[in-house]
């Protein structure tokens, strides 16, 4: 049991290298849900950074 990213890069590693179109697929599935919860929630974030005095 591993975690996503670490079976991504058993898929670039070692003996495993077969398939480049799998390890892409991989790669879209474990970056996919940070970009949707950015864009959905991106409102809340800048917000929260303006009020808290980040610049």
């Amino acid at each position: 049991m591993n975690t996503l990213t670490l079976g991504v890069a058993a898929l670039v590693t070692g003996e495993n290298y077969v398939n480049p179109g799998l390890m892409m697929a991989a790669t879209v599935v474990a970056v996919l849900p940070a970009i949707l919860i950015f864009m959905f929630l991106n409102k809340y974030i800048v917000r929260g950074s303006n009020q808290s005095g980040i610049k």
